[in-house]
């Protein structure tokens, strides 16, 4: 026999699962978050690319490399 007592609930929990059953679960908690995310991110996107910042967009300059000279221990970068 297993004996444990109950440190705490959450009221409807099983209410709760038993309306998620398939497909609503598959809709509830599938495609509404994934919907969710990808309309954030397009909306993200568009902002950025009115404001003429895209993220898509390659660097035109790289950025110039500094090397550590071995023999003097110092910075000769550009």
């Amino acid at each position: 026999m297993v004996r444990g007592r109950a440190l705490w609930r959450i009221t409807y929990l099983g209410s709760l699962l038993d309306w998620l059953q398939w497909p609503r679960s598959f809709v509830v908690l599938g495609l509404f978050p994934g919907l969710l995310l990808a309309l954030l991110e397009l909306r993200t996107r568009i902002r950025r690319r009115s404001a003429g910042a895209s993220v898509d967009r390659p660097m035109t300059q790289a950025p110039a490399a500094t090397t550590l000279d071995a023999t003097t221990g110092s910075d000769s970068g550009a």
